[in-house]
C-alpha cells in the first residue's frame, strides 16, 4: 500500500486563521501518521479528533479478515478520546490514500453526539481533493446535533 502524502491546507485552498491552521495541521499530521496502521485490504485511512480540552486522538481503520466487521477510523478516534475521559469533540480530520474519503452516517451521528453542530470535519485524499463541513451540514436535522 502507498503512503498518505502530506498536503498543506494552503495547497488545498482552505483559508484559515493562524490558530485554526495550527489545529488543522496538527490533526492532519496525526491522521496521516496513523493511516499506515490500517488493518485490512483497503486503502490506508486515518482520522484524528481534537477535544475541547485540547488533546488530539488518532486512529486507523480496522477491518476483520472476513470483512464482516469494520471499525472506521473516525469512529475509533472518537471512541479512544471518550475512553480516555476526554470531553466533547470540536474538530476532526479524515485522510485516505484513495478516493472516496467520506464520513458515514454512523460516524456523523457519533461526532454529533459528542460534539456540536459546529464541529468541523475535514477530508483529505492523496489526490488533493478535500471536503470541509460542520456536523450541522452533514446532519442538517437539528435534533441530531447535541446543543450546549
Amino acid at each position: 500500500m502507498g503512503k498518505v502524502r502530506r498536503l498543506s491546507l494552503d495547497d488545498l485552498g482552505i483559508p484559515l486563521t493562524d490558530e485554526s491552521e495550527s489545529r488543522a495541521e496538527k490533526l492532519l499530521e496525526a491522521a496521516e501518521d496513523v493511516a499506515p496502521n490500517t488493518v485490512g485490504d483497503g486503502p490506508d485511512r486515518g482520522a484524528a479528533v481534537l477535544t475541547a480540552g485540547g488533546a488530539i486522538y488518532a486512529a486507523a481503520r480496522i477491518e476483520t479478515p472476513d470483512q464482516r466487521q469494520t471499525s472506521h477510523e473516525l469512529e475509533l478516534a472518537v471512541k479512544t478520546a471518550l475512553s480516555d475521559g476526554a470531553g466533547s469533540i470540536i474538530e476532526g480530520t479524515v485522510v485516505s490514500e484513495e478516493e472516496p474519503v467520506s464520513v458515514c452516517g454512523d460516524c456523523r451521528e457519533l461526532v454529533a453526539a459528542f460534539g456540536t453542530g459546529d464541529t468541523l470535519i475535514r477530508g483529505v485524499v492523496n489526490s488533493e481533493e478535500v471536503f470541509a463541513a460542520t456536523v450541522g451540514e452533514l446532519l442538517p436535522d437539528e435534533q441530531s446535533c447535541r446543543t450546549k
